[in-house]
């Protein structure tokens, strides 16, 4: 299974395996968030609100 979490206006997709807890999905989706906004330095990496949807 894969979930999308949206930090603003940037989604990330984070496989999701089983026996994870929310806690290792949401480090898991911030570790791939900062990824991309290492990559690309004029996104914002301030994130007010983070949705996670199953």
């Amino acid at each position: 299974m894969k979930v999308t979490v949206t930090f603003g206006d940037t989604s990330v997709v984070v496989p999701c395996k089983a026996g994870w807890t929310v806690r290792e999905l949401i480090e898991q989706a911030t570790r791939r968030y900062r990824r991309i906004v290492e990559m690309h330095p004029g996104l914002d990496c301030f994130s007010q609100s983070m949705l996670i949807s199953c």
